[in-house]
């Protein structure tokens, strides 16, 4: 199985000495971002599933889709901010 939208043959060499069932894996058609912290700030409504959990949530990429450079890059922030502070579990009393 080769995928034809690899460029480097470096990553081609690699890419085929996976297992068949590893190499399905690589060729989906999204990416799902885990975030484990379900504190952070959503006013873009960027996250994709998990809304209500009480310790992760997750956006998903598929392939073609825009990224949303800003929101994601607005989002990633408060959850590291989060983390320096001791995390969402300090910060909540979790």
């Amino acid at each position: 199985m080769t995928d034809p939208g690899r460029l480097d043959p470096r990553a081609d060499d690699y890419f085929n000495r996976l297992p068949d069932w590893q190499q399905e894996l690589c060729l989906r058609d999204h990416v799902n971002l885990f975030l484990y912290d379900p504190i952070a700030p959503d006013p873009h409504g960027i996250v994709t599933r998990g809304q209500e959990n009480k310790t992760g949530r997750q956006i998903m990429f598929f392939e073609g889709d825009p990224i949303p450079v800003g929101p994601l890059t607005e989002l990633l922030r408060e959850i590291v901010a989060n983390n320096r502070a001791g995390g969402w579990r300090k910060l909540t009393g979790a």
